[in-house]
Formats: C-alpha cells, sequence, structure tokens
C-alpha cells in the first residue's frame, strides 16, 4: 500500500492494515468478531493506516521520541506507548470547539479514562499546547503526526505554520505523518469557520510549503468507483453522532454542501541525518544529550528553565547512571513545584474555559446586528477572519474593519471575504480611525481591548468611535472588572500588557462624559465569594460561566453604550468649537 494516498475502501483489504486496527480496537473485535469487515470508517483508515506506514518507514522503535500534535485522545498514541520510548500527547484541551469531545480537559488528569487498549501509562506524557506554538527544542522528536487536526487550525496559513512546527520539533532524518480532509470533485477549496477541506491542488502546494521537509513519495490522488459509491451527506453523520446513533458503514466519502471529500494521509521525512557521536568523546556527547533533555522536561513540565543545582544533579545522577531518561522524568512529575504548578494551571485552564465559554454566549446573545462594524483589537493569530466571529458573532456585516497592530511589526493592510462579509484590516493604534469616514459605523466592539491602552489614550478611543458611529450606533466592550482583579493580584496589573483595568463605575462616566448613553451593563463570569472573602478562587470563576446583572461581582464587565440620534451633532459641534 503506497504511503501518500487517499482513503479506498480496497485498503481494508490489506493483511497488514486488518491487523493494525484490530489491534487498536479490541472491543469492537469482541463485538463484531468479523472487525473491520462491514463496519470499514475513514478515522480508523487514518489511524491504522498512519503507523504501519510509520513503521514501514522504520520510524517505530524502543528508543524512538513520539509526539502527538491536536491529538485529542486518540487510539495511535496509547497504542505507541507500547513500542516506544516516550509519547507525548498534546492539545488545547478543554478549550476548543472539540473540549466535549475529543479534547476534553479531563484527559490531561485521567487518560486512563480515555484508553480503549492496553497502554504503558509510565511512557505517556499529556500536555496542554498549542499546534502553532508546539514548546519543546528543535529536532527532539524521532515521530511526530497529527491526525484530521491541521484543517481546523484556521486556515492555509495556519495549516502550513502548524507543518513548519511540526518539521521544527523533528530530528533530522524523522518522520511527519498527517491525515486531513481533501476534496476528491475538483474546484477550490471549501472553507468554513473552524473548517477547511483541501482541493488537491491545495493539499500539493501545503505538502510543498516547508522547505527540508520532503514527501517520501508523490501523492497518489486515485479513488477507485466502489469508494465514490460510500458517499454520504456530511450533516447525516454529525447528527447520528450527537444522537448517537450506529454510524453508517462504509464511513469514506461525506458529502458537504455539495462538495466530496475523504481522508489523505502525507507522509514526509526532515532532510539531514542526525550526527552520531564522536567515538573519542562519548562522555561529551552523553553530556549534551542528557542536558537537552533535561531542558526539555523543565520546560514541558515545570514552564522553566533548569536551575543550576538541579540541572547539575540530574545530570549527574545520569552520567553515573543512577538515573536514565524515565527516572529523570518520574522524579519532575512526582515534585511538589510540578503537582503545585500543575494544579494551579488546571484550574487556571477552567477558569479560561469558562471565561471564553460565557464570553460567546455574551458575543451571540447582545452584539446588535450591523451593516458596518468595526473590532478595535479585534486580529486573531487562529482565525484570519478575526476575533469577532470567533467569538461567535451571529450576524454578516456588509463590512468588518479590524483594527490591530501590525503582525511582526510589518505594516500591511489585507482583504478578506466571509459568510458574505467583506474584511478589511487597518494596522495602528486603535486610538486613531482616521480611515473610517465620520457617522459611517453602526457597531464598534472592544473586546478586552481597552485595558491595553491607557487611560488618556482610553479617551482618545472614545473620542474616535464617537464619530465614527451613526446616530444611534452602538459602542459594546468588555473588559476585566479592577473591583476583582485587585483582589487576583494587589500589587500589579494582571497582565504586563495592561495599561489600565477599570470598574464598572469608572468606565461608564469615562463613556457619559464623552456623549455616549449607557444602555445595557452585563456581567461575565460572577464571583461574589471572591468579593465577600477577599479570596480570589479560579474554581468559582470555573464553576460560574454564565452571564449576570450583577456587573459589579463579575470577572468581567459588559458596556453596550449608544450615540444618541438627537444629542449627537450638537455634542460633535460643541467639540469642534472648543
Amino acid at each position: 500500500m503506497r504511503f501518500n494516498k487517499l482513503c479506498n475502501i480496497e485498503d481494508w483489504q490489506d493483511a497488514d492494515f486488518r491487523a493494525t486496527v484490530r489491534r487498536l480496537l479490541p472491543a469492537l473485535v469482541q463485538a463484531m468478531p468479523a472487525y473491520p469487515t462491514g463496519q470499514e470508517h475513514r478515522k480508523h483508515w487514518e489511524y491504522a493506516h498512519v503507523l504501519n506506514g510509520l513503521d514501514r518507514l522504520g520510524a517505530i522503535h524502543p528508543e524512538a521520541m513520539a509526539l502527538s500534535v491536536a491529538g485529542g485522545h486518540e487510539l495511535p498514541a496509547f497504542d505507541l506507548t507500547n513500542r516506544v520510548r516516550w509519547v507525548f500527547l498534546t492539545d488545547l484541551y478543554g478549550q476548543t470547539g472539540f473540549r466535549d469531545a475529543e479534547a476534553a480537559s479531563t484527559v490531561l488528569t485521567s487518560p486512563d479514562s480515555f484508553a480503549e487498549l492496553p497502554y504503558n501509562r509510565n511512557r505517556l506524557v499529556v500536555q496542554h499546547m498549542n499546534a502553532l506554538d508546539l514548546r519543546f527544542e528543535p529536532e527532539t522528536f524521532d515521530v511526530v503526526f497529527c491526525l484530521s487536526s491541521i484543517e481546523h487550525f484556521g486556515g492555509h496559513a495556519a495549516a502550513q505554520h502548524a507543518l513548519a512546527e511540526m518539521h521544527r520539533a523533528t530530528k533530522p532524518g524523522g518522520v511527519v505523518a498527517i491525515t486531513t480532509e481533501c476534496l476528491i470533485d475538483g474546484g477550490p477549496d471549501f472553507e468554513e469557520p473552524g473548517l477547511l477541506l483541501f482541493s488537491q491542488n491545495a493539499l500539493q502546494r501545503l505538502a510543498d510549503s516547508v522547505p527540508g521537509l520532503d514527501l517520501v513519495e508523490p501523492i497518489d490522488f486515485q479513488l477507485g468507483e466502489e469508494t465514490r459509491k460510500t458517499r454520504q451527506p456530511l450533516a447525516q453523520a454529525v447528527s447520528d453522532a450527537r444522537n448517537q446513533v450506529a454510524v453508517k458503514c462504509p464511513h469514506i466519502v461525506l458529502e458537504c454542501e455539495g462538495r466530496l471529500y475523504t481522508s489523505a494521509a502525507l507522509f514526509f521525512r526532515k532532510s539531514g541525518t542526525l550526527e552520531p557521536a564522536s567515538a573519542g568523546e562519548p562522555a561529551t556527547a552523553n553530556r549534551l544529550d542528557n542536558g537537552e533533555f533535561l531542558r526539555a522536561v523543565y520546560r514541558g513540565c515545570l514552564g522553566r528553565d533548569p536551575d543550576n543545582v538541579g540541572f547539575v544533579r540530574y545530570l549527574s545522577l545520569m552520567d553515573e547512571r543512577a538515573l536514565d531518561w524515565a527516572g529523570v522524568l518520574r522524579s519532575v512529575l512526582g515534585s511538589e513545584e510540578f503537582c503545585r504548578s500543575y494544579a494551579t494551571q488546571q484550574a487556571g485552564d477552567r477558569a479560561n474555559t469558562a471565561l471564553h465559554r460565557a464570553r460567546m454566549t455574551l458575543f451571540a446573545q447582545h452584539l446588535p446586528a450591523a451593516e458596518v462594524a468595526v473590532d478595535l483589537g479585534g486580529a486573531s493569530a487562529s482565525h484570519p477572519e478575526g476575533a469577532l466571529f470567533a467569538l461567535g458573532y451571529p450576524h454578516a456585516p456588509r463590512e468588518l474593519y479590524i483594527i490591530d497592530l501590525p503582525p511582526d511589526g510589518r505594516p500591511a493592510a489585507t482583504l478578506q471575504a466571509q459568510r458574505g462579509t467583506s474584511i478589511q484590516y487597518i494596522y495602528g493604534s486603535m486610538s486613531d480611525l482616521h480611515a473610517i469616514g465620520d457617522g459611517t459605523v453602526d457597531l464598534v466592539v472592544s473586546g478586552q481591548s481597552i485595558e491595553h491602552v491607557t487611560e488618556e489614550e482610553a479617551n482618545r478611543v472614545l473620542q474616535e468611535v464617537f464619530r465614527v458611529l451613526r446616530p444611534g450606533g452602538h459602542f459594546c466592550l468588555d473588559t476585566p472588572n479592577a473591583r476583582l482583579t485587585r483582589i487576583q493580584s494587589p500589587d500589579q496589573l494582571i497582565h504586563p500588557e495592561h495599561k489600565k483595568e477599570y470598574r464598572v463605575s469608572e468606565l461608564s462616566r469615562m463613556l457619559v462624559r464623552r456623549g455616549f448613553q449607557v444602555a445595557a451593563v452585563k456581567g461575565v463570569c460572577p464571583m461574589p465569594v471572591s468579593l465577600a472573602t477577599g479570596q480570589f478562587d479560579l474554581g468559582e470563576m470555573a464553576r460560574n460561566a454564565r452571564l449576570s446583572d450583577s456587573a459589579e461581582d463579575c470577572y468581567v464587565f459588559f458596556v453596550d453604550a449608544v450615540k444618541p440620534a438627537a444629542v449627537a451633532r450638537k455634542w460633535l459641534f460643541q467639540r469642534r468649537k472648543t
């Protein structure tokens, strides 16, 4: 069987494939002795085909280090623990649209409950990590794989960035494997928020996009007629899954808004070879290897570089062979520092997830529709369409202007289309909206951005927003509540980039002084117990992923301010005179 290919129903006749897929899903074998006959599913194909390909390429061996990118709790990571030295399983657990299924936060704390096959739990490390920012030293892993995730990272640029990150983390001569969705009926890519179906040309461009990462063979885009006959609507498959209805098999070709697609697998090898250790200096070469491993463990597990005392102590123990790499990792994972930081991180992750979920409800329910909208500080690294849509804004403005600082310090402007909306980026300060005409905008949104400028700049922001809004237009902003952030961080602002954190009454007065009328005030994640006791409790935030009318008691507050229809012209005239 070829490596780089589309999923075909004929692949289920391959003896090696059948053996691997049966090993991965022992429960199905027990329930259906003939499995996988009659149960052909493209996700199972991805698992087995990638594992077999890695085997055939010589990437799986007892000393190998493997990394699963955006892996949730997928079976190959568990299976590989029985066959390699270490498996690092990473995802944005608890934070994405997959948090209730493939990437639940509980995978971090209880991976055993997600294992559907026997695995070596002492060789599995589960970490919360962004696929676009892999926090590993360069050339750490023999194997890096990412299964049906790269299409959810935010478009072509994000997919290429993720592939470049995988390349960086892979050793010279190591193997990178990905699976993704590929259209089989020609035509351009299909893209909507959170999903990219690659055309065959686009998939080839992605495969060729990272210098030094080379396909092990050309991509075979052939698809047999029997495979084409398996088509079924994606909407029906999703509905069946949600309603816990048995999946219709063969589940290979899906139809999404008239476009047909299936799974594709790509295998790459990183150019170059690992330099062998010098025969004359085995101790020095070993010390370099151990040192790099130590730094990776400290950064991955403790979020810091090793201190000198710990670094020297562990190196000595490894040189004396009193500890191997497994022993070092067990020692770090069992340390008080890791247990304390892990518990704090988990509490913070749960709180951040709750806050994000509640803010999405806020944006979906309380932001008005608009023909022309402006999003201040609205760029998003993982969502080219901007933070407003990423947070669930349900309307489709004719025009959306995203105001933000230029990426990497390079001024630029891009024009994109999303849901029929013309999206224009204007790079610069949100206190300077000179590119937007007076009275031309229906809605201005400031999603947790006003706190990133000084109070003097914030007043200029309000003045500029008032100018560009039409009479009756809305200025909607949310920001952390200083009443609670001062309990959370008494001696400094909660983020190093913050310049000013406001109380509800303070920001409301600023808006009124600038001519706005405050139409509504809401709160996000109420924390009355923390306020009453003066002890900030992340658990209280995590439990209260909801909106509240008592904005003063909430971690974040939201203000909907309106430019008055009758007063606007008079106020502007007075401002010009002064």
